[in-house]
């Protein structure tokens, strides 16, 4: 059985999360408070937007739900008649806290992802096969570090010449057609996880634009370019 020093303890727990309770709903309802009460009409909206604008209480976060809201439904004034404020604020906020929760997660799916793999540039196939339409083979190689399959994988490989100076942006993916296994030795002695691939760029030795065609003049000669 508990000591009589111990009820005591455990009793000023449980009245000290009482009050803290109190003190948040009391914070909560007095934010709710701040906005005008008075639901929305059609003759009454500049007049708690004005009083929303000069209330000293309400948060510019707060202020800019509210603005947000009246831009959103400027198109369908039928959906705010009827609602206060603060009901449009608190509508807004939780729309921006869905889309910034699904901005977090593709963002952290896509650095995970990238943390998860190795590049490597493995050099250009040229196919001259036709004179008139030459091709540049880019073949580059992932291997997945991840424990589970990457299914694609986009992003830019850039040639720079020794002055730093961009010459050649290409465009990559990996195709979802050959998703990426995870690394590991098979009986083969075959590292699973690594894959290579290969994109096909057109070359612009007959592109009407000057540039293009010097810009891939370099890239065939390859002389003092670094990938990146």
């Amino acid at each position: 059985m508990a000591s009589n020093s111990n009820k005591n303890y455990l009793l000023i727990f449980i009245v000290f999360g009482i009050l803290m309770i109190a003190i948040l709903l009391v914070a909560v309802l007095k934010d709710q408070s701040s906005f005008p009460t008075t639901p929305i009409n059609r003759t009454n909206l500049s007049e708690i937007a004005e009083k929303v604008a000069n209330a000293t209480a309400i948060t510019k976060e707060e202020k800019e739900f509210f603005i947000n809201a009246l831009t959103r439904f400027a198109d369908e004034p039928d959906s705010i008649i009827g609602k206060t404020a603060a009901q449009l604020a608190n509508s807004e906020k939780e729309i921006a806290m869905q889309q910034l929760s699904e901005v977090l997660n593709n963002t952290g799916s896509r650095v995970q992802m990238f943390l998860n793999h190795q590049f490597q540039y493995e050099g250009i196939k040229f196919d001259d096969n036709d004179p008139d339409n030459k091709i540049n083979n880019i073949i580059f190689t992932i291997t997945n570090t991840a424990d589970r399959p990457i299914k694609r994988i986009e992003g830019n490989l850039s040639f720079y010449d020794h002055g730093g100076n961009v010459v050649r942006v290409y465009g990559l993916a990996t195709s979802p057609e050959s998703p990426i296994p995870v690394s590991g030795i098979n009986s083969a002695q075959v590292d699973t996880g690594k894959v290579s691939f290969g994109m096909a760029f057109p070359h612009g030795d007959n592109d009407p634009n000057p540039s293009i065609r010097f810009r891939d003049s370099l890239i065939r000669n390859q002389r003092d370019l670094r990938p990146v």
